[in-house]
């Protein structure tokens, strides 16, 4: 069993930045804080896992470190802890590993006084600790001293309870002879007889009280069952309540008037609707006679004003028809009196003539040119009033004559008005409808959306009910209404039985009543008169108490001491046969107490020759042909013969050649190393079933002189030659350069730890 590589990649400050592979002598050197012994304390941890109480100065870091170690056997390589720790593999205990394959604080001696016993059981199957433990065993039961008498500690005091028991077994005999003496049986069977009777009264009494009870707590815990039954029957009832039940119902009822509501409306909106249809073709009618009729008073709007405007030029050719004469009257004379003036001025061209006939032409040009003007504005305004008749005639108005024409358009316009306010009305009408319609709509979509929000309140009740109808609800209610008056007739059950409050509790307390006195059924009479009669009983005890206070006494003080000696009994001393059953327990625990200590001092004196015997095995794992004799002679050249172990200092002794023999603590330091590591071979050997292992050493020859250390150092090279592994961690120079040689020709694997520890520990 030898370790091929290891890697610790952290340990508190520790990180070693490359796995290690070793070979059979490796010398791992490192100055001060470069992590050697962090490294080693890794190992350690990484090997045997949580079990390391046995190695002293390891918990610096208290953490587990990352890493792994990987161990060759012979069934191959193994590697912790994916296959577990180094007692899985091999099954080597921490004080094994401890003792014997790693060496530290500069120490090859055994640490603990009782590894060799430990181990020897182990390696010989020698039970001497199950020996030790198995007499320790008796002692404890029979409760003796290693003296082999009686222990006196504790609640027990068995020592003196057996003393005690001795003095009150006299004293008990001396009392059931006085008893006889005074001839107190008589009385005392009485007293026994009335006691007795006092004992089955109270007992039945105690059966009629606890049959009460049962009774009480059977009540309580139906009525307890029944209410809660009724209250789980209320809580899947717990969504049906009066006001969603009104709400239904009101809603319901709401809905009935809003629907026949509805249907008035449906009717009134199609009556309306009808009346408008018919309003609507009336309305068209008109429009269309009105429209021609506008068209009409278009035109006549239009023809209007020119007539009025012929008719006032009518009025002003009637005011110039005086005038009109007037012109046409001297025209005629001035025709004359230019005609004259013409052939005057033909006669006789003269200036006075000449002048004359021009003002003659003048007036005559004059008069003809007002006459014409008259003339043509008659003619213009026939014209014009022939031009408004032709186009009069086309819309249908016929007239001769101005004021005609101004009378039919007169009467045009009043049938016009008269239609005009027809047309409005009917309009107004139109509309009245109109909004009585939409005023219909309007309230209809309102009762629809209220019949919807009562429809919404009815399916919200039945969704969280599951309820179809509400006959159905009222069903549910009626049975939640029922279910309460359960619940509260159940509670003054309760209350009757156990007050207002606090019933769990109480049925709790009389919970261990349920199954008592099953054959008892309570009756209040009978109760009363055990009552009475166990009164009866006491006072009548009473007074036999008095008679007989003295020997109770005594009895009582017996009774008193019976029980200091019976600590788990309960003893009652009454009378002499009590007395007499007392005594034959008293004799009976001291003889079976003494017999217990004599076959326990038996017991242990078969034990101690037993164990004188295994203990003669140890010489097997030393003496003059054991591996250890035959390792320590061969290691110090046969200058020490062998090596034993003595059990009268429960440590190892050697003798020199000569036949003298040594404690190991009066050999040389040298000797003393080398008698140690023989013994961890020897040991280590017969562990690993002759299999060779590895030692992990930690400086342990750290104060050896310069001489001393080459001698150790060709120790451990006999070691290795052995067959073992060394793995040794130094931070001293001299060690490094007295290997040099070996570190060269590689039969020593040098490995340096040269980074330094980031923290100090």
């Amino acid at each position: 069993m030898k370790i091929s590589e290891f890697e610790v990649r952290r340990y508190g400050p520790l990180h070693l930045r490359k796995k290690i592979k070793l070979g059979d002598f490796n010398l791992i050197y490192g100055l001060n804080e470069t992590g050697k012994t962090l490294t080693i304390e890794a190992l350690i941890r990484i090997l045997l896992g949580r079990k390391i109480k046995k190695f002293r100065g390891i918990d610096r870091v208290n953490e587990t470190p990352e890493g792994y170690i990987v161990i060759k056997t012979k069934e191959g390589d193994r590697k912790i802890p994916d296959h577990g720790r180094l007692s899985d593999i091999t099954d080597l205990t921490p004080s094994e590993c401890r003792n014997i394959f790693i060496i530290r604080d500069s120490d090859l001696s055994v640490e603990e006084e009782e590894f060799y016993t430990e181990i020897t059981d182990r390696l010989t199957g020698l039970k001497s600790r199950e020996i030790n433990s198995l007499k320790e065993m008796i002692r404890e039961l029979t409760k003796l001293t290693h003296t082999n008498r009686f222990l006196n500690i504790g609640e027990e005091k068995l020592k003196d309870r057996m003393e005690g028991a001795v003095l009150l077994s006299e004293e008990v005999e001396l009392l059931i002879n006085k008893a006889t003496e005074e001839n107190l049986d008589p009385l005392e069977e009485e007293y026994i007889h009335i006691k007795d009777d006092i004992d089955e009264k109270e007992k039945l009494i105690e059966e009629y009280e606890n049959a009460r009870r049962r009774e009480q707590f059977n009540k309580g815990i139906l009525s307890l069952q029944v209410k809660e039954d009724a209250l789980r029957k209320i809580d899947e009832l717990k969504d049906y309540n009066n006001e969603d039940y009104q709400k239904w119902r009101d809603a319901e009822r709401e809905n009935i008037q809003l629907n026949k509501k509805l249907s008035e409306h449906r009717i009134r909106i199609k009556e309306k609707e009808m009346q408008s249809k018919d309003l609507e073709e009336e309305i068209n009618e008109l429009n269309y006679e009105f429209d021609l009729m506008r068209k009409k008073k278009s035109t006549l709007d239009q023809i209007h004003p020119r007539l009025e405007n012929i008719k006032n030029r009518e009025i002003e050719i009637q005011g110039r028809e005086e005038k009109a004469k007037f012109y046409r009257n001297f025209v005629w004379i001035f025709y004359v009196l230019l005609g004259i003036s013409i052939v005057g001025l033909f006669l006789r061209p003269a200036p006075p003539v000449l002048i004359l006939t021009l003002l003659f032409l003048i007036l005559t040009l004059f008069s003809l040119a007002y006459q014409y003007r008259f003339t043509s504005s008659r003619a213009g305004i026939k014209r014009d009033f022939e031009r408004i008749r032709m186009e009069l005639s086309t819309i249908g108005l016929e007239g001769e004559r101005v004021e005609e024409i101004n009378k039919n358009i007169e009467e045009f316009y009043q049938v016009y008005g008269q239609r005009e306010d027809k047309h409005l009305t009917k309009e107004a009408e139109k509309k009245s409808l109109f909004d009585g319609i939409r005023a219909l709509k309007n309230s209809r979509q309102e009762i629809e959306k209220q019949i919807e929000a009562n429809t919404l309140i009815i399916d919200r009740i039945k969704d969280m009910t599951r309820e179809v109808d509400r006959e159905g609800y009222g069903e549910r209610l009626k049975e939640k209404d029922e279910h309460l008056k359960f619940i509260r007739d159940q509670e003054n059950i309760l209350s009757t039985l156990f007050g207002e409050t606090g019933w769990v509790e109480k049925l709790e307390e009389l919970k261990e009543f349920k199954d008592k006195s099953p054959d008892v059924d309570y009756d209040e009479k009978t109760f009363r008169g055990l009552k009475e009669e166990l009164d009866k009983s006491k006072e009548r005890l009473k007074k036999l108490d008095n008679m007989m206070d003295s020997f109770q006494g005594e009895l009582k003080e017996v009774e008193r001491e019976a029980n200091n000696i019976f600590i788990k009994g309960e003893i009652i001393c009454n009378g002499t046969l009590d007395l007499k059953k007392l005594k034959k327990q008293l004799d009976d625990f001291i003889r079976d107490n003494n017999n217990k200590r004599e076959n326990a001092i038996t017991a242990i004196e078969i034990l101690n020759a037993i164990g004188e015997e295994e203990r003669e095995k140890v010489e097997a794992l030393f003496g003059e042909k054991s591996s250890v004799s035959e390792y320590f002679s061969k290691i110090t050249k046969g200058f020490y013969e062998k090596v034993e172990f003595n059990r009268d200092i429960n440590g190892i002794v050697a003798y020199l050649s000569d036949g003298k023999r040594l404690n190991a603590e009066q050999l040389s330091g040298g000797a003393y190393d080398q008698l140690y590591l023989s013994v961890r071979l020897a040991l280590g050997e017969e562990l690993l079933s002759g299999e060779k292992g590895f030692f992990i050493l930690d400086d342990p020859f750290i104060k050896a002189s310069p001489d001393r250390l080459k001698s150790q150092m060709d120790l451990l090279k006999e070691v290795k030659g052995y067959g073992w592994q060394i793995i040794y961690f130094s931070a001293k120079g001299e060690v490094k350069e007295m290997l040099e040689k070996e570190i060269q020709d590689g039969s020593v694997k040098y490995i340096e730890l040269k980074d330094r520890i980031s923290a100090k520990i």
